[in-house]
């Protein structure tokens, strides 16, 4: 294996250089951090990221989280630092994240629901494990049994419960077209992920529709 040569990275004044901390299966930004050259010498060593975090009862807890790939620009001048999340981790919240909307584009005019600054969390942290549960999830696990199985019987369940909204819908039924459509909203994002289309572009997807309807 050939060896890494970090002094062809362009660190600052201070002998750092930016690097974006990636969940490599949901895509999430966990962090923004600066590294030295010894630092990363050590993770590339270690093949794990050190993530701390202080409790409620003050004692600080390190979780050790495995390294997948660390990638730069073509400048040399920022890296991204990939990491294999395990799922209790994030469910717990760690790695921190970006989740405060500062700005939208378009001013939300004219959008017919007050847009939650938190859906597109929601949506990736569920592709997020349904990637992991894809690759990770075993015999047991209904996600891992359809995705690596036939691939028409995906097709066949989002069919059944298209057909369940549409029912519950026609009958007036609220909860039941709330239930209907949540299950097909998860087997449609099943569906994402077996194409490998990430929700970040079906929500670019949706923007351009967005701009396309809003009046001038």
């Amino acid at each position: 294996m050939t060896k890494t040569d970090w002094s062809t990275l362009s660190y600052n004044k201070e002998g750092l250089i930016p690097a974006v901390l990636l969940d490599g299966f949901g895509g999430k930004v966990l962090d923004l951090v600066h590294l030295d050259r010894e630092t990363l010498e050590k993770i590339a060593a270690d093949e794990v990221w050190i993530f701390s975090a202080t409790g409620s009862d003050g004692k600080t807890e390190e979780r050790r989280i495995p390294v997948l790939s660390i990638l730069r620009n073509p400048e040399g001048t920022a890296l991204l630092v990939k990491l294999a999340v395990p799922e209790d981790f994030q469910q717990k919240g760690g790695g921190g994240g970006f989740s405060d909307t500062l700005w939208l584009a378009g001013g939300n005019r004219n959008l017919p629901v007050t847009r939650d600054p938190g859906m597109y969390g929601i949506l990736a942290e569920l592709y997020r494990l349904i990637l992991y549960k894809r690759s990770h999830g075993g015999r047991t696990s209904y996600v891992h049994n359809l995705l690596q199985g036939d691939p028409d019987e995906l097709l066949e369940k989002i069919g059944a419960m298209t057909v369940d909204t549409v029912i519950a819908s026609k009958n007036g039924d609220k909860d039941a077209v709330t239930e209907s459509m949540s299950d097909l909203w998860y087997h449609c994002m099943m569906l994402l992920a077996y194409h490998n289309i990430t929700p970040t572009e079906l929500l670019r997807e949706l923007t351009i529709r967005e701009t396309e309807t809003n009046p001038e």
